[in-house]
């Protein structure tokens, strides 16, 4: 009777086969904090026995880049595509995107797509958990909170544009006045609208919006005055 052979034991080198790093500073060099160091970061990927080919990073990049804007992002997600990878390392969750909400989005894509996010950070020991109910359950949480944050920033913003026009007026970029009396002293002169803006030194948009607002004004005056003696 044949005995059934044992299934190889998969060893650390042959399970980093199948994940990849990605790290990301803000800066660019070698000063700063520890998380501004893109060496350091690299340095804990390999210490992990992950790939030199598998590593990804981004420097001098600013988070407020979204993740799917920087090349070494890109690079790592067509190389997961490629590849039967189920894990992604990381410094930290927050080298994935710009905001708490753009961050959750990204990790639940990617664990939609069969990735699991694992996380080097101290604080982020919830990562490495192979549990599904239990992530499902951190990610649920976090849900709540980006979704409360998003709310709050969208309320901020609404109620700073609402008190700069009770302070200031009208919200948005102020509107330059253009002397009416020299473009019409231009145009008797026989200018066409282009060369009156070169000669004002204005934006050709600016003065056409303008040239719209006078001749509706020209005209309420001219409705107003109807009948009038």
């Amino acid at each position: 009777m044949e005995q059934e052979q044992e299934e190889p034991e998969l060893t650390t080198q042959h399970i980093m086969e199948y994940s990849v790093g990605y790290a990301r500073t803000s800066t660019k060099g070698k000063l700063g904090t520890r998380e501004q160091n893109i060496e350091t970061q690299i340095l804990k990927l390999k210490e992990l026995g992950i790939p030199a080919e598998h590593i990804f990073f981004d420097e001098g990049i600013s988070g407020s880049v979204h993740a799917k804007d920087r090349k070494g992002f890109q690079d790592m997600m067509k190389f997961i595509q490629s590849k039967d990878i189920t894990k992604l390392y990381t410094f930290e969750i927050s080298r994935l995107g710009r905001t708490f909400y753009n961050t959750l989005t990204l990790f639940m894509e990617l664990e939609q797509d069969g990735v699991q996010i694992i996380s080097l950070s101290p604080n982020e020991t919830w990562t490495k958990t192979e549990d599904t109910n239990i992530r499902k359950l951190f990610i649920s949480l976090f849900t709540w909170v980006a979704e409360n944050e998003r709310r709050t920033t969208q309320e901020r913003i609404k109620i700073g544009i609402e008190r700069h026009k009770k302070e200031k007026g009208k919200w948005g970029k102020p509107r330059r006045e253009i002397n009416r009396r020299a473009v019409a002293q231009y145009r008797a002169n026989g200018s066409t609208w282009e060369e009156i803006a070169r000669k004002m030194d204005i934006p050709s948009s600016t003065l056409r919006d303008h040239r719209k607002r006078w001749e509706r004004e020209d005209q309420l005056k001219r409705i107003e005055g109807a009948g009038e003696l």
